[in-house]
């Protein structure tokens, strides 16, 4: 959980006693520590608003009644931050604020650093999916343009050093520079925001340039976020330009002129309809004074005789359903507040018939002398394919649509690779090494199965195969052995098992040029079952 810093002279400064704060942000799903002159909020990771001290204060004084909720909204600055094609490749987005009139000192400097980098680590995932730069708009001039270009091509003195270095060089010789270069890794041109004169604001995601610093003496800032995922950038950008006009800052919206134009930042109210008895059912009993508890955090609210129309605030991007807004009502009415009672229906538990069957299959592996290994459903092509000798292209394969990175971008089919991943990883350590998992594969259809190997100098098939039968005789599965010839298994060593003549399950030995591939020394004899569906019915469960 994200913590945020806050001064008690800050708090005593917006008319909040420390027992009110520390009594506010419990009610609120936090926690709260003392340490000398400030506190330290720690907050839950959905709650983006509560990332700035502003933030927190506003929330407290929502939810104790010193404030109440009131429409705000954005006018235009006339600014225009164009879009350039060549950083589509790079870093595609972009947007931006103008903050006008605030009062900055040495304190809210401080401050706005442990904002930026408090979004940086958490949202921004240390840069990658956001990056913020603040800068003294009375220093440059708009236009502004965010464009990718060559590292050589620009130079510029960034903050902290006094002598001018191009962008190659900053990577290499700044310390921000040299702590975020892996963002960039691979890209031949290098994103940065000019003015219309050329001079540079910033060089995201690594570093601003000297020309802009904030001091004590700006009064107008100019705001640009840039980074993966427009969506986040948008909400990210609400939750920060509403920390500084709750400071006293007049927020001006930008133009992003990047195809299709628009304007940031964007304080549209969306509104939800909620009915009453929704809000029933969802926490057992009714709540008096709904409007009152919503407003408390921070929702406006229209009540009707059976509904809620209620307006959610443009920094609360947490807020995606009803559910969320009920939730609101719980957290405001106090869930020690509601009365306890005996459920409507009794009724008896017992065990998911295929959680029968994976603990049964658990308790054989482990009295095998097998270890639990436990392994990411999220793979790659090397891993899940070419390791294997398989075509990916030609697999039904449940791939991400915007994978983080390759390593983990498709779905697995099998845990055979996971397992050979886990046994290159441990192949250290004392033989014979048993392993076994139990896990969910999609193919594309989700399935659960178990995978047993075997490692050691004289591991093969005729031991692999005496553990599957002994699997399948435990779980009283008729079933056939028949030959299989796979890239992975030695030649004449492999096998397929059919249960009313579909194969649910496959084992042999591993092929060298496969161990090869996943750097293990030794030879593996492995083999691996579908248990749900088809070993179910051998059960008699329903499948």
């Amino acid at each position: 959980m994200p913590v945020i810093y806050a001064s008690k002279g800050l708090l005593e400064e917006y008319g909040l006693s420390l027992e009110e704060a520390i009594d506010g942000i419990v009610h609120l799903g936090g926690e709260v520590k003392q340490e000398e002159d400030k506190l330290a909020f720690e907050v839950g990771a959905n709650r983006w608003d509560l990332f700035t001290p502003e933030g927190i204060i506003h929330a407290l004084l929502l939810l104790h009644g010193k404030k109440r909720p009131s429409k705000f909204g954005c006018e235009q600055s006339g600014i225009v931050l164009r879009v350039d094609a060549s950083v589509k490749p790079v870093r595609p987005f972009v947007v931006g604020a103008v903050v006008e009139g605030i009062n900055i000192d040495g304190n809210y400097i401080a401050e706005l650093m442990q904002i930026q980098e408090k979004l940086h680590e958490t949202i921004g995932r240390r840069r990658r999916k956001l990056a913020i730069g603040i800068h003294d708009l009375d220093k440059v001039t708009p236009p502004f343009t965010y464009q990718a270009v060559k590292p050589e091509s620009i130079a510029f003195e960034p903050l902290g050093f006094s002598e001018e270095m191009n962008l190659s060089e900053i990577l290499e010789r700044h310390p921000k520079g040299i702590e975020y270069r892996w963002i960039l890794e691979g890209a031949v041109r290098y994103p940065v925001i000019l003015d219309e004169n050329g001079n540079v604001l910033s060089f995201p995601p690594v570093i601003n340039g000297n020309l802009t610093e904030v001091t004590e003496d700006t009064r107008n800032l100019f705001i640009d976020m840039t980074g993966m995922d427009l969506r986040t950038l948008k909400s990210a950008l609400n939750v920060l330009t509403h920390s500084m006009l709750i400071r006293g800052g007049k927020i001006r919206a930008v133009e992003i002129q990047d195809g299709e134009n628009f304007y940031t930042p964007d304080y549209t109210w969306k509104r939800k309809i909620l009915k009453k008895e929704e809000i029933v059912s969802l926490l057992g009993q009714e709540i008096p004074g709904l409007s009152d508890l919503l407003e408390r955090m921070g929702y406006l609210v229209a009540e009707k005789e059976d509904t809620l129309e209620v307006e959610i605030p443009p920094y609360r991007c947490d807020v995606l359903h009803p559910v969320d807004i009920i939730e609101d009502v719980g957290i405001a009415n106090g869930y020690d507040n509601i009365t306890a009672c005996l459920p409507r229906t009794l009724t008896v538990g017992k065990t998911e018939p295929l959680t029968e069957i994976e603990e049964a299959a658990r308790k054989f592996f482990i009295g095998m002398g097998a270890q639990e290994t436990h392994a990411f459903v999220l793979s790659s092509e090397d891993e899940l394919f070419t390791n294997l000798g398989l075509n990916g292209r030609e697999m039904r394969a449940v791939r991400a649509r915007n994978p983080k990175s390759a390593e983990y971008s498709i779905a697995r089919h099998s845990l055979l690779p996971g397992m050979l991943k886990t046994i290159y990883i441990n192949q250290r350590h004392p033989l014979p090494i048993r392993f076994f998992e139990i896990g969910l594969v999609l193919e594309p259809e989700e399935k659960r199965k178990c995978c047993f190997a075997t490692v050691h100098p004289r591991a093969n098939f005729t031991e692999v195969k005496s553990v599957a039968e002994s699997f399948l005789v435990e779980f009283e599965a008729k079933y056939e052995v028949k030959p299989l010839e796979t890239p992975y298994f030695i030649g004449g060593r492999g096998a397929k098992i059919e249960i009313n003549s579909k194969t649910v399950g496959i084992m042999g030995e591993i092929h060298p040029s496969t161990l090869e591939k996943f750097g293990i020394n030794y030879p593996v004899a492995a083999f691996e079952i579908q248990i749900s569906g088809l070993l179910l019915c051998q059960r008699d469960f329903n499948c």
